[in-house]
């Protein structure tokens, strides 16, 4: 552009001389095309460079790499090279089969699994009811503890009254034996003197009756007693037999107490801690089923690969019949996201200090010649790869002109209402940012891009 005005200024000297308004050509008149040349980069080119830096423009687009989060044999590919697809849109579809078949397993062992802790409910339902019968059985069992002592107590009274009895008996046999033998003596002193003649003979059978009534009596009183000591033997039976039914009672008693009940309580609280675990509303069991369900469906719907956002599948090589795997470093096709387009200039350091935000800015691409797109600026990238290090163990490398001279990136923002799929990624062009001051370099900047702007037409 500088040379184009010294042409211009020099074209105008020429006509000048020609008309005769300059009437010959003088050294000083020489020396005017260097003044100004010289004022032209004063006045006007060099303040350009800080008050309307420009530099080159590029667009780019998130590039995402497409990785299946499965892996298996590839069905189908209905998407296109370089046609633009919606969000959701499918790339492409692999086999099925074994991940369908993982899902209904799982649906068959998740109904399996729910029976199963139907089961354990029961089971802890049947426990908390073996702990109240071991609850009721120790009032039964208490009473007849209870029941054997009383038993105990009335067998003893009759072994008490048994052995009065006895005792009794014993009295009557010792008398009725003294009688018999009082009877007896008398009946010997009585045949003495029957035959002496000294008594008649009824006084003979007289004794002799007697001596037959108490042996009867004594016969009598001998039958009583071995009723009496039989009646103390069935009486100390019936008390050894109450006994053992108290030692039987009392140790079933303690039985229900120590052992039973305890035992009960123990597999109620098992049973329980089986039955009655939760998580998030679900029994483990379940919980576990569901949670490789939800992995086995997930997988199932990864088998179907759909577009993350709107753009464009590039470099497509993917064909059915392939067959992929879920590698990080193995994509399958290459995605160009469309859903945000990025603009970004190259600006030397030395000339962004009036550069900021909101700032407006206009554009020539080489693929739309003649034309200028407004923008911008919406950031200043804080940072450029000379100002990067990585984690090691070497002293940092001085840098060195080079790396002083390095731009930073600045990022445009295009107008809402600007149709971006226009732009091509890494599409290239210059770009200018017209920034708050000096004003009149402005109007130059403007010649300077649209004059590339139709040169882009020819270059």
């Amino acid at each position: 552009m500088i040379i184009f005005l010294t042409l211009l200024y020099v074209g105008l000297l020429f006509v000048l001389l020609k008309i005769g308004v300059i009437k010959k050509f003088t050294p000083l008149l020489g020396g005017s095309v260097v003044i100004w040349f010289l004022l032209l980069n004063v006045i006007l080119f060099i303040p350009m460079q800080f008050y309307a830096p420009a530099g080159e423009v590029r667009v780019m687009r998130y590039v995402i790499q497409i990785v299946p989060m499965v892996g298996g044999r590839v069905t189908e590919v209905p998407v296109e090279p370089n046609v633009p697809v919606k969000k959701g849109d499918v790339l492409f579809a692999l086999d099925r089969t074994t991940y369908q078949a993982e899902v209904d397993r799982l649906e068959a062992q998740l109904a399996d699994t729910q029976r199963q802790v139907v089961q354990l409910k029961e089971a802890a339902v049947a426990a908390d009811a073996a702990v109240e019968s071991a609850k009721q059985n120790i009032p039964l069992a208490e009473s007849a503890v209870e029941a054997a002592k009383a038993d105990i107590t009335s067998a003893k009274a009759m072994v008490s009254e048994a052995d009065a009895a006895l005792a009794a008996a014993n009295a009557d046999v010792q008398s009725q034996q003294t009688q018999v033998e009082l009877a007896q003596r008398r009946l010997a002193r009585v045949q003495e003197l029957r035959q002496s003649n000294a008594i008649a003979a009824d006084e003979l059978d007289e004794a002799s009756r007697q001596v037959e009534i108490v042996e009867g009596k004594l016969q009598v009183t001998q039958k009583g007693q071995e009723q009496a000591t039989e009646a103390v033997t069935v009486a100390k039976a019936n008390l050894a037999k109450a006994e053992v039914g108290l030692t039987t009672a009392e140790q079933r008693l303690q039985q229900l107490s120590d052992s039973e009940l305890k035992r009960a309580e123990s597999a109620a609280r098992q049973a329980h801690a089986a039955a009655d675990a939760d998580i998030e509303g679900d029994h483990p069991l379940v919980a576990s089923v569901k949670a490789q369900m939800a992995k086995a469906q997930f997988d199932l719907d990864e088998t179907i690969v759909r577009a993350p956002s709107d753009g464009v599948v590039v470099n497509l090589q993917l064909q059915p019949g392939s067959r992929v795997s879920a590698m990080p470093m193995g994509p399958v096709m290459t995605f160009i996201s469309t859903s945000e387009t990025m603009l970004a200039v190259e600006i030397p350091q030395n000339r962004l200090r009036h550069v900021a935000p909101g700032q407006h800015v206009e554009m020539a691409l080489p693929m739309f010649p003649g034309q200028i797109i407004d923008a911008e600026v919406e950031s200043i990238i804080q940072g450029n790869g000379q100002g990067q290090m990585s984690p090691s163990g070497q002293i940092p490398t001085v840098l060195g002109n080079a790396a002083n001279r390095s731009g930073f990136a600045v990022r445009l923002k295009l107008p809402d209402d600007y149709d971006a799929s226009a732009l091509l990624t890494g599409a290239g062009g210059t770009a200018a940012i017209y920034t708050d001051e000096g004003q009149p370099t402005h109007m130059i900047r403007k010649v300077m891009l649209r004059m590339e702007g139709w040169l882009n037409y020819v270059f």
